[in-house]
């Protein structure tokens, strides 16, 4: 009777949490729905799911903590029946049990005081504090810790001794430390079976960077779907798994497993398939039998301004229409198509001058940052490959040139678009300093001299042209020619900070800054051709520079000697305040001034909204804005609103109205909203793909114009 009480308090606890923390909670541990499929009947992406079920489970415990004294461990175990509760006091580690009430639970017992007690032991075990946690987050799939008595139940059928097995990494020596096994189950989309080309790698974190070492030997026994491994030591340790038909995924293995060893059911995701067409870019015929490698690369982290992620390469072939089915494809991370895979050992000049080396392929012919919408059928257009081509030079002399060290040749590959521009190498000099480039025709690159010492620039981009493959022309570099392009600015604020920040392809950033005090002013900014020139400018409290509006020059006010820029006159700072953008969730919020009934594309200010460090107050001019709300995944809301200079938020609340879903069939373009034409815009900005599930209406800005077009091919 007492544990029922206490469960009964339990209930009553996860009933009072706030939304949208218990439904959440309740999707996820009552019914066992997948993080995709929560995030699917919330609205909201993956990440967002894990912040609300880490939240939540926190939430819960302190009310927990308060309604029983704070001693989660003794409440907690009389959530559980006599014989769970004897196995997780067994235990050396007191809360790596969590599996046993998920044991329970996915035995029929999926009622509300089990999935509480689930959910407090899961957040107690992920709070206990321990030098072994790796900080790893998982991603593409997930970990299910096994209960001894489960694992040992199922172990003469699922012994990976025996039957053929895979070993993935070479074999350790036996030493004398205690040997802890751990192994489990593979299943793909909750099915219990493993693909032929399953591949585990595991790893340890040294800080924040991981090390990729032959640590412990992993079986992968494939015809059984199920895999071990043997460790020797206490290392934290994550699991790197790929395939060519599921998703990427790395799981940490739990602290518990690492102590005492036990069951890791490791359950992957088949994720969805990509459809793809590849044609001749000239002829557009199809390219039959062409063979091309994909990386599907998953989302690991966002925040802090950036996003990270990992991924895995794998390779397949065109049919005879030139098609080919790509499984495995994420709902978040990154995805690129190469045709041109032949690696070359390059020296990689990263963002602080340091020089790695590494091998490294082509441009990729296709590139998408993943998301819910992406269209699932793509056509590409690709350059067949026709051969290896090179070229040769010697560094002049005019670069005054001591020894081989003292200034480096420095190379990356162009593509069509800025954003398909390679990262930066270093070729290789031989004693009378000549040097030489590689590559696959067709392809261009440029090429420049730089000293090592502060990355000073001493050559202009010269452009190497790979037409065919053979010998080309020898590479020529040229003094630079460095001008003075004189800034005037006028309307300056009268208060805040312009920044004018000069950024080249093969030298850092460089930056000039000046207080904003309502007089014009001037600036002499050295540059060199091919430089980009943008003007931002910030309130003067935003020391992080987080928010602010900005302005990129054109190519024709580059190319004078003198450019005079309106900084738009009346400026304010305003705080931002929106029911639906939650500025410390995860998502850019952008707004674009609007001007003779037009938005402007060439001014806009940027706020990053990052796990709370973005800014909610902007320095920005009067006037007409309109904004649109990105979390990562699609574009959520639009709206204009107008900044009038006086006291008071600027209220980004859209006004909605519904339109039947069969009228958004196949997809809708925004041309206008409240009168203010949006055309400047891309076209994936203000296209509207009705939902793939069955709905009685969506959701549209009041007063948007709405243009049917064709579902993209």
């Amino acid at each position: 009777m007492e544990r029922l009480e206490r469960q009964q308090r339990v209930a009553d606890a996860v009933r009072a949490l706030p939304e949208p923390y218990r439904s959440t909670l309740l999707y996820r541990y009552l019914d066992e729905l997948p993080m995709r499929a929560v995030a699917e009947r919330t609205g909201v992406p993956e990440a967002t799911v894990r912040k609300r079920l880490e939240r939540g489970l926190q939430l819960l415990r302190e009310r927990l903590d308060g309604e029983f004294g704070g001693n989660s461990r003794a409440w907690a175990l009389t959530l559980l029946s006599p014989q769970l509760r004897d196995a997780a006091v067994g235990s050396t580690v007191g809360w790596s049990n969590t599996a046993l009430v998920l044991g329970a639970i996915m035995s029929g017992k999926q009622i509300l005081w089990g999935v509480a007690a689930l959910m407090v032991l899961s957040m107690a075990w992920w709070s206990w504090p321990s030098s072994l946690d790796s900080g790893a987050v998982e991603a593409g799939g997930r970990g299910v810790v096994v209960p001894a008595s489960v694992a040992m139940a199922r172990e003469p059928s699922t012994a990976v001794d025996g039957g053929p097995t895979t070993s993935r990494t070479p074999a350790l020596q036996p030493s004398a430390a205690t040997v802890v096994s751990v192994r489990g189950l593979l299943f793909v989309d909750e099915e219990h079976r493993a693909p032929a080309d399953l591949e585990i790698r595991v790893e340890r974190s040294v800080g924040s960077e991981p090390v990729f070492e032959e640590l412990p030997q992993v079986h992968v026994d494939t015809a059984a779907a199920s895999w071990r491994m043997d460790l020797t030591g206490k290392q934290a340790l994550k699991l790197w798994i790929t395939s060519s038909s599921t998703v990427p995924a790395q799981i940490p293995v739990p602290v518990s497993r690492l102590v005492e060893g036990g069951g890791l059911d490791l359950h992957l995701v088949a994720g969805r398939t990509l459809q793809l067409t590849l044609l001749d870019e000239t002829t557009k015929a199809p390219l039959t039998a062409l063979e091309f490698e994909v990386c599907k690369s998953i989302e690991l982290q966002r925040g802090g301004g950036r996003i990270v992620t990992r991924g895995a390469e794998a390779r397949y072939r065109t049919d005879e229409n030139g098609k080919a089915a790509v499984p495995g494809i994420p709902t978040a991370g990154y995805l690129s198509v190469v045709t041109n895979f032949v690696r070359y050992s390059r020296s990689m000049v990263m963002a602080n001058g340091q020089v790695i080396t590494t091998q490294w392929a082509g441009l990729p012919v296709w590139s998408a940052w993943l998301t819910s919408e992406l269209p699932l059928e793509q056509t590409i257009l690709v350059r067949p490959g026709l051969g290896e081509a090179s070229a040769v030079g010697v560094v002049p002399a005019w670069a005054s040139v001591a020894g081989e060290r003292e200034v480096r040749v420095v190379a990356r590959q162009l593509g069509a678009e800025p954003r398909l521009h390679g990262d930066p190498f270093v070729l290789p000099q031989d004693a009378n300093h000549g040097f030489e480039l590689r590559a696959q025709a067709p392809a261009r690159y440029g090429v420049w001299l730089e000293r090592l010492a502060g990355r000073e620039r001493l050559s202009a981009e010269a452009v190497v042209e790979f037409a065919g493959p053979g010998v080309g022309a020898p590479i020529v570099l040229s003094a630079l020619a460095v001008r003075q392009l004189a800034l005037r600015c006028r309307n300056v604020p009268t208060g805040g900070i312009l920044e004018v920040r000069v950024s080249s392809p093969s030298a850092p950033s460089t930056s000039k800054q000046a207080a904003c005090n309502g007089q014009p002013l001037e600036l002499s900014v050295p540059m060199v051709a091919g430089d980009e020139v943008r003007l931002t400018v910030r309130s003067a409290a935003d020391a992080h520079g987080k928010s602010g509006w900005s302005r990129q020059l054109t190519a024709e006010q580059l190319s004078q000697s003198e450019v005079t820029v309106d900084l738009a006159g009346s400026w304010c700072d305003v705080s931002i305040a929106s029911d639906v953008v939650a500025l410390a969730g995860e998502g850019v919020l952008s707004l674009m001034p609007c001007r003779s009934g037009a938005v402007v594309t060439d001014e806009h200010v940027i706020v990053l909204c990052n796990e709370g460090r973005g800014s909610g107050r902007v320095h920005v001019p009067v006037g007409q804005w309109a904004y649109v709300y990105s979390d990562g995944q699609a574009q959520t809301i639009w709206g204009v609103q107008e900044v009038t200079g006086k006291a008071g938020p600027l209220a980004l609340v859209p006004r909605l109205h519904l339109v039947p879903e069969s009228e958004l069939r196949p997809a809708q373009r925004f041309d206008a909203i409240e009168g203010v034409s949006l055309r400047a815009l891309p076209e994936r900005l203000r296209t509207w793909r009705a939902p793939s599930t069955p709905a009685a209406a969506v959701a549209m800005p009041v007063g948007a114009e709405l243009v049917r077009i064709e579902a993209p091919r």
